[in-house]
């Protein structure tokens, strides 16, 4: 794929919700396809031996939205510390826009995602404009190829 892409930063609506956009250089036919959940899963694994994240499909209406509950392993027994995270995916002109929304945040999960989500949507974005993810992630991507 070719032409320029658009990447906005991360904008907090308040202390319990991040909403972060990306716009794919693509259709968004495309872009299921490399946001699948065992993608998503495999990709956000830091180790494939410790599950980080825990949680269940709350809703899916492929292939433009999916919405997950999302946690620590040893907070699943604790309501209060699972959050929910929204992907939608829209077509815009010609491109692709994904918004990831995670609400119901703690302090702690505020923190953590804060770190993470932008470089994980970031390597996303890129693969699937250029085949190739950003080093930062490879190892894996590798891994959910």
């Amino acid at each position: 794929m070719s032409g320029e892409t658009e990447c906005q930063t991360p904008r907090m609506e308040s202390a319990e919700t991040k909403t972060i956009e990306v716009v794919v250089n693509g259709e968004a036919r495309s872009v299921p396809e490399g946001l699948s959940l065992d993608r998503l899963l495999v990709w956000l694994a830091i180790d494939p031996s410790r599950v980080a994240v825990a949680g269940t499909v709350i809703e899916s209406e492929r292939p433009h939205r999916l919405v997950l509950s999302w946690t620590r392993p040893e907070n699943l027994d604790d309501p209060d510390k699972v959050s929910r995270v929204t992907f939608t995916i829209e077509e815009q002109f010609g491109s692709t826009r994904l918004t990831v929304i995670h609400s119901e945040l703690d302090d702690e999960m505020l923190r953590a995602i804060s770190a993470g989500w932008p470089p994980v949507l970031s390597s996303l974005k890129t693969m699937l404009e250029t085949g190739a993810s950003m080093p930062m992630t490879r190892k894996h991507w590798k891994r959910a190829n």
